[in-house]
């Protein structure tokens, strides 16, 4: 299972992933949800102005990915979206080593906003070597999550 970057030749696989898994997912309010499942045109318009999307297929199958942006902060990780039906063969942890490297090679730290509730991410970030930052805040209405960032 390897973690690759995705390019424009891939958007449509993104779309449908997205547009899969996120009018199912729990814990996040719907106009939230509803703002993860980005179009074609989005998708593109987000590679083009700085987006990095990485991914796993799997028997050539789009079955997770997630995004970052490069910010004064640092790297900027989210969106991880994995397919329910290839869940549990630790897709979400081989993403994070990635994202991990790419913070090594650029010599940034990186973080992400985990939710607070979600016992799931709150294992990886500190599974990874992630420490929160900041107080917790409502990044949408209804939605309270940690900033967790990490050293090169």
């Amino acid at each position: 299972m390897e973690v690759v970057e995705l390019s424009k030749e891939d958007v449509a696989d993104l779309e449908a992933l997205m547009k899969f898994v996120w009018p199912k997912v729990h814990g996040y309010p719907d106009k939230w949800r509803r703002k993860r499942m980005l179009s074609r045109e989005e998708i593109e318009e987000e590679m083009g102005g700085g987006f990095h999307y990485f991914g796993i297929r799997i028997d050539g199958k789009l079955a997770g990915f997630y995004k970052f942006s490069v910010t004064k902060q640092g790297l900027y990780g989210e969106h991880q979206t994995i397919d329910p039906n290839y869940g549990g063969k630790g897709m979400a942890s081989k993403m994070y080593d990635q994202f991990i490297e790419e913070s090594r090679r650029r010599g940034v730290p990186i973080y992400v906003n985990i939710l607070l509730h979600d016992e799931v991410g709150l294992k990886l970030v500190t599974r990874h070597g992630f420490h929160k930052k900041g107080q917790e805040y409502q990044q949408s209405e209804g939605m309270w999550v940690q900033i967790w960032e990490r050293a090169p």
